[in-house]
């Protein structure tokens, strides 16, 4: 038991502040507080609109103000933005009139919106792929509990405290940020930088939380519902006590069986009756959340190792995403007026649901496309630990021997395979490159570093107190 205390314990609470945006985002448009009239007045669609309209300026803008966790505007920017809404918010419980000024004050927020998950996202980029599953289902879990301490207060006090949820969040990502969880190097943009495999996945299921309305609710909302606080909780749990047991291929195969289980239980509805169309959310939404942990992760390790801009490749993923959501809202509007029935457009709408479910099957499983590619490799079993400390000492003090001494984002990678005991012929088949290439790229890194091989890399890691094991593994040209 003090074991599996220490395990929880050791993981680095600031980095799940981005609970702390998820329940601002529930409190204020998912499932806001009607009794506030600001919040009744303001629209979540036009909120997700002006959102998927951010992520497109950014995109276009990424080049020039990646990284963002190294500015200060964003970091005051973002909280103000959101702050003013909210405060707001709190001001029209008072003073009915300022909902006049429901849509700017929404389009505001939504700025901050963009702004504040492009500085989570790049935080999370600079980290490995099992921290990244830690830090997002750690938030997801701890998200609902806010929104349930929130659900207590009385109007005015629920207001005032979604005010300061901004603020904490971001007192929460400067907290992770001295930690080192981002990399200066996040800089690379251009077609062959994206991940279309992944990115389609979000694609396909934002059309999924759009026609299935999933976004908000108590029970099985995407945001800070049961289900979100089970789901991510109970995968937050396996990944600290058992992740060096844990298959991860193998639960990134329940996802597809979750929503084909949904449209079995609608057929059954249809005819025996008696299944209530609750538990069909908390299918959908649980086969949501799995997905997209694990596609977060991949974008984060692919941004990472790649040093591809965090701001501009999540921008990407976010207007696709919300983009495909709302689009996803119009077909599930029209197909309820098309149906007329209730029974028969939930059924319509779940076959489609699972269809797409299929194409992300397709999409998200094929680790082999995935490893040839972009080198993911970390679906594989038996691939991510809890046992993390070494393997991010390593990592940090690669980020900052890249960053003292010019080396570019691959040589980056390699240093940390090789600070890390990785072999040559090891490393080649992870980057799907040929093993004279990683020699090569070995041979300018030592140069940069002013060292001669592996056994004086090994004495430098020594003497900087990083725990590696560079020695290693096979020789390398440069120890002969």
């Amino acid at each position: 038991m003090t074991s599996t205390l220490r395990k929880l314990v050791a993981v680095p609470l600031p980095f799940f502040g981005l609970a702390l945006w998820r329940a601002w985002v529930n409190a204020s448009f998912a499932v806001p507080n009607a009794s506030i009239p600001l919040l009744a007045a303001s629209s979540q669609a036009f909120f997700d609109a002006v959102m998927a309209l951010a992520y497109v300026v950014a995109i276009v803008a990424a080049g020039r103000i990646s990284p963002l966790c190294a500015r200060r505007w964003p970091l005051v920017a973002c909280p103000v933005l959101m702050c003013s809404f909210s405060a707001a918010a709190l001001l029209s419980v008072w003073f009915p009139g300022i909902v006049v000024a429901a849509a700017p004050l929404t389009a505001l927020a939504a700025v901050g919106a963009v702004l504040m998950i492009l500085l989570w996202s790049e935080l999370y980029a600079g980290l490995s792929p099992f921290w990244v599953l830690l830090a997002l289902t750690g938030s997801y879990c701890l998200g609902p509990v806010v929104v349930f301490v929130l659900d207590g207060f009385v109007p005015s006090y629920q207001a005032g405290a979604v005010a300061l949820l901004p603020v904490l969040s971001m007192l929460c990502l400067l907290s992770a940020r001295s930690k080192g969880g981002y990399s200066q190097h996040l800089r690379r943009t251009g077609k062959g930088a994206i991940p279309f495999r992944a990115i389609a996945v979000l694609a396909l299921y934002g059309m999924v939380s759009g026609l299935m309305d999933t976004h908000g609710g108590k029970i099985s909302g995407t945001n800070s519902s049961l289900t979100a606080f089970l789901v991510s909780g109970t995968l937050f749990l396996l990944l600290s006590l058992i992740g060096s047991r844990l298959s991860i291929s193998g639960i990134q195969k329940v996802p597809p069986m979750l929503m084909t289980a949904a449209l079995v239980l609608v057929v059954l509805s249809a005819l025996i009756g008696g299944v209530a169309p609750v538990y069909v959310g908390v299918l959908i939404t649980s086969s949501y959340l799995l997905s997209y942990f694990f596609v977060d992760a991949i974008l984060c390790d692919v941004s990472r190792r790649f040093g591809i801009s965090a701001v501009w490749l999540f921008s990407i993923a976010g207007a696709v995403e919300t983009a495909a959501g709302l689009v996803g809202q119009q077909c599930g509007t029209m197909i309820t007026a098309a149906t007329g029935g209730a029974l028969y457009s939930d059924t319509l709408r779940v076959a489609i649901v699972v269809a797409i479910a299929l194409v992300c099957a397709f999409f998200l499983l094929d680790g082999k496309a995935l490893r040839v590619e972009w080198g993911v490799a970390f679906a594989e079993a038996g691939e991510l630990s809890p046992h993390m400390e070494r393997r991010e000492k390593i990592r940090q003090w690669t980020s900052d021997a890249a960053r003292d001494n010019g080396l570019t984002p691959r040589e980056t990678e390699i240093l940390e395979f090789i600070a890390s005991g990785e072999s040559m012929g090891s490393i080649s088949r992870k980057l799907v490159v040929s093993e004279s290439t990683i020699k090569s790229h070995a041979s300018h890194i030592y140069d940069k570093l002013g060292i001669r091989g592996k056994k004086e890399l090994a004495a430098m890691l020594e003497r900087e107190g990083v725990t590696g094991d560079a020695t290693k593994g096979v020789a390398d040209p440069r120890d002969r």
